[in-house]
């Protein structure tokens, strides 16, 4: 008997829903200051084509992965989705709860700061999941 894949992919329209609701940035400076610079799997300076998304549970369960929805995804660097800790440490992990939970109470997220002046324009991205800002 063949086991079904265990991984639940994330689908292009989720993947372009959540970049656009984080600003097409990486959320962990914006969330925590002592989070540092982004950068890319190489220690470089990060660019936007360089996010990736990282499965955020409600609550702490052993061997259960947060499902593959917007509610559940937030955009990170590789420094901050891989290589430093960050997003699986109690305080990054908590700091993304507390994230998604007020994106789902207010429905837009809230930053500490501003988007970036050469963030892409809303009104000139594509609508659907493909050609996405690379």
């Amino acid at each position: 008997m063949r086991r079904k894949p265990r991984r639940d992919l994330v689908t292009a329209p989720t993947r372009y829903a959540v970049l656009s609701r984080d600003q097409w940035r990486c959320v962990a400076p914006d969330l925590d200051p002592t989070a540092g610079d982004c950068r890319n799997e190489f220690g470089d300076p990060n660019r936007p084509g360089d996010l990736e998304l990282h499965h955020v549970k409600d609550q702490p369960r052993m061997g259960v992965r947060a499902e593959s929805d917007p509610e559940h995804l937030v955009a990170l660097c590789p420094w901050h989705h891989r290589y430093s800790g960050w997003g699986t440490s109690r305080h990054g992990l908590g700091l993304l709860r507390q994230y998604l939970a007020g994106v789902k109470q207010t429905g837009f997220p809230t930053r500490q700061s501003e988007p970036p002046s050469d963030a892409p324009d809303q009104a000139t991205l594509p609508l659907s999941g493909e050609g996405e800002p690379s």
